[in-house]
């Protein structure tokens, strides 16, 4: 299947979500660009059955994390209304971290569905990535804010674009990368030995712990007449995440120059045999 490449970026985004996982502090999960992806394209045009077959790559150029916790809210904390030895206090709510990101998107669409650098940059002011907004220069119209080229392939996208780090699945030669962690104890032992390794070797890229995909503990058929619901004509399944292994590799790496890099693009990658969604090909293999 031919592919369309589109660079989006460099953006600014603030109040991301910097807390992608129990394992990793300080980074977006790579799993917002294909989200991203997926919902950037339904606004161009593309029906939501039709963006199963995209890819996308986040390539970071910059990360800033808040110093600070959100604000939080203030309420009666109190047993009710009539309680008269209520104190007035903050709402406890969750730790997490945020920040402003400097962020590129290497997207790969079908090219049957005709999407073009117009139809994207049009939408991009209504998008939210990992839960933050695009900043929007005051001075400067669309165009220079919503930057979307189209290439021939990956390297030529990747020489048009500012240093960086592309944040793509693990190299599957490199030992650990295999691994993956659902809910398992001995798992997530095995994952801090890989992360952690006694001695690191020189040259190799060390590895990070990102969301791989879901498994589902349920089938369609079991959720018919589920209330409460978002869409009614959606099932809503019950899942758990499956954590594997990603990779931060420089733009300028020779290891993205082979044209052998197709492979580790996120996409969505289902397997109805395991009730589960994986981000990649090599993940959906160590299923």
């Amino acid at each position: 299947m031919e592919h369309t490449t589109l660079v989006i970026g460099p953006l600014t985004i603030e109040g991301a979500n910097l807390t992608p996982n129990e394992l990793v502090a300080g980074l977006p999960s790579p799993f917002a660009a294909l989200g991203f992806a997926k919902k950037l394209a339904m606004l161009a045009g593309m029906e939501a059955g039709e963006t199963w077959d995209m890819q996308a790559l986040p390539i970071m150029h910059a990360v800033h994390m808040s110093k600070g916790r959100l604000k939080p809210e203030f309420d009666n904390q109190g047993k009710g209304r009539e309680d008269r030895f209520a104190k007035f206090g903050p709402v406890e709510i969750p730790e997490t971290i945020t920040g402003t990101l400097r962020i590129s998107l290497v997207l790969r669409y079908p090219r049957e569905h005709g999407l073009t650098p117009h139809h994207i940059a049009r939408q991009l002011p209504r998008m939210r990535y990992g839960g933050g907004r695009l900043k929007m220069p005051e001075s400067r119209g669309l165009e220079a804010f919503a930057r979307v080229l189209e290439h021939p392939d990956f390297s030529s996208a990747l020489d048009s674009l500012p240093p960086g780090w592309v944040i793509a699945p693990a190299d599957p030669e490199q030992a650990g990368s295999e691994l993956l962690w659902i809910d398992s104890a001995e798992s997530l032992a095995d994952f801090v030995d890989a992360i952690h390794p006694p001695t690191r070797t020189k040259g190799v890229t060390p590895l990070i712990p990102a969301q791989v995909g879901f498994v589902f503990h349920e089938t369609p058929a079991q959720t018919e007449g589920r209330r409460g619901t978002r869409r009614p004509d959606l099932p809503h399944l019950y899942s758990s995440s499956v954590f594997g292994m990603a990779q931060a590799l420089s733009t300028r790496s020779d290891l993205l120059k082979d044209g052998q890099f197709d492979h580790r693009f996120w996409r969505f990658c289902p397997c109805p045999d395991k009730r589960a969604t994986m981000f990649s090909p090599h993940h959906l293999s160590c299923l």
